[in-house]
């Protein structure tokens, strides 16, 4: 992967800024997982999961999620996002559709 146009790098743990950055242009960099040393074992231990994102100049003057936060938080937190259900039909018809 060509690096040269990386102007802003990120390290995300939630799925949801994940799916976020990567609709708004932004590129997975690097993936690893937090490391620390359990007392008990005396080891090494797999922590959260995390990914680096990169953007360009233009990605990230576009979208970043420090403004995006500034206009989706309310009370402290992110206004949700509206949520998809289905009736009893839509979901018979997902349902035969994956047979």
């Amino acid at each position: 992967m060509n690096l040269d146009n990386i102007y802003r790098v990120r390290t995300v743990y939630s799925d949801f800024e994940i799916n976020l950055l990567l609709e708004n242009g932004w590129l997975i960099i690097a993936t690893g997982n937090d490391l620390f040393t359990d007392p008990k074992l005396h080891a090494k231990v797999a922590g959260d999961i995390r990914i680096m994102m990169g953007s360009s100049k233009e990605v990230f003057e576009n979208f970043n999620l420090e403004d995006y936060y500034k206009t989706h938080m309310h009370d402290g937190r992110i206004k949700p996002e509206p949520e998809t259900f289905f009736d009893a039909d839509e979901v018979k018809k997902i349902i035969d559709d994956l047979d």
